[in-house]
């Protein structure tokens, strides 16, 4: 009887978890860095390059998912950000800005397929400066607006860690620029609002350079 018990016992370990398959095509909704090969995310999920240097794969292949609020005339749908990497969330103030690495070992960041959704919408992003004279820049890319598509103008500005706006943003041909050299430690914020009543889909870099 021991023996036939021991050896139904390693039948078993041979067979490996019951229930658990480590082959599991469903990776869940959470997005994840893309791989070093082609293709460079697994089937169902999508790459998106969050900036020149990082891609992430997210789920899905078609359109990308769209928030509860539309234009009026339905022409344009605003951005998901719940499922975009780095979500800022609920960042309407400087006290619940989303908090990036800069200032924590790197001096850049970015995030893609952000959304000022109403237009009452408010972003924030908190940067730290390490060194008094290091200069701030934030670059944010709006969705080019057509005749009656609901898309609005976009506003960029910076904070000083008092929480005052120590500079605002010029249009490039379209991108929203906004620079400012810091003249104290601390940490600083980025705002993103919309500048004319509207609502629109963005993608912002922040960098912090000597």
């Amino acid at each position: 009887m021991m023996k036939l018990r021991l050896v139904l016992v390693a039948a078993l370990a041979a067979l490996g978890p019951v229930g658990c398959d480590p082959f599991d095509p469903d990776l869940g909704d959470e997005p994840f860095r893309c791989g070093s090969s082609t293709p460079r995310c697994p089937s169902g999920y999508r790459e998106v390059n969050v900036s020149q240097v990082m891609c992430v794969c997210e789920r899905g292949t078609g359109e990308p998912a769209v928030e509860n609020t539309t234009a009026s005339d339905g022409g344009f749908r605003c951005n998901d950000e719940s499922r975009r990497t780095g979500d800022p969330g609920a960042n309407d103030t400087p006290l619940s800005a989303t908090n990036t690495a800069i200032g924590s070992g790197t001096s850049t960041a970015a995030y893609s397929k952000l959304a000022i959704c109403p237009e009452s919408d408010v972003d924030h992003f908190a940067l730290n400066v390490t060194q008094a004279g290091m200069t701030i820049e934030a670059r944010v890319q709006p969705e080019a607006s057509q005749p009656g598509d609901g898309r609005g103008n976009l506003q960029v500005s910076i904070l000083n860690p008092s929480m005052i706006e120590v500079a605002t943003s010029k249009d490039q041909g379209g991108l929203l620029l906004a620079t400012h050299v810091a003249t104290s430690t601390g940490k600083y914020f980025v705002k993103v609002r919309s500048a004319s009543g509207g609502q629109n889909n963005y993608d912002i870099q922040l960098l912090v350079s000597k």
